[in-house]
């Protein structure tokens, strides 16, 4: 039982987000929100509060005429594989930047879950993993920055490391 209540939470989300816009005329994206993804060639997923370095990174790099993208998680628990799976579609490179660790994997959580996520797309999209700002520390635009151009070599095809401890480097 619980595991289908964890199942219908979603179209329940979705639903609180429609009567939400009908009543206020404006939406917070339901399960997950998309930025400048629709013509990008790479975009980043992220949950919470480093969104908003991710963001100034892809306009500065929207700038140069790069095309960057960003999805931010809204919901986790039960995780938007479907919603996501649409978003990353036909993508070149999907960079992941955590603020955890999953023990034993030296990943973090959210880029296990992207990469099962994406297993049932036609395409193999190459996922690169990025762990910041643990213990309170700062996930800077420094940071972001890096992880753009590790996330732009997977893209390319080149070498690169599929996680990067970022404040350790």
């Amino acid at each position: 039982k619980h595991a289908a209540a964890q199942h219908r939470a979603k179209q329940k989300m979705d639903q609180i987000e429609a009567e939400f816009q009908a009543a206020f005329g404006r939406s917070y994206g339901g399960q997950v929100e998309e930025y400048r993804t629709e013509d990008a060639d790479i975009v980043f997923v992220t949950m919470g509060s480093q969104t908003g370095a991710i963001r100034e990174v892809v306009d500065s790099r929207r700038e140069k005429g790069e095309k960057v993208g960003l999805v931010k998680l809204k919901l986790f628990r039960p995780f938007p594989r479907e919603r996501l799976a649409a978003a990353l579609r036909g993508k070149k490179a999907v960079g992941v930047i955590d603020r955890n660790v999953c023990f034993g994997w030296q990943s973090g959580t959210v880029f296990m879950e992207i990469k099962a996520a994406l297993q049932d797309l036609p395409e193999r999209i190459p996922v690169t993993g990025f762990i910041a700002g643990i213990g309170g520390m700062d996930c800077g635009i420094d940071m972001v920055e890096r992880a753009v151009s590790i996330t732009q070599l997977a893209a390319a095809g080149k070498p690169h490391q599929e996680v990067t401890w970022l404040n350790l480097e």
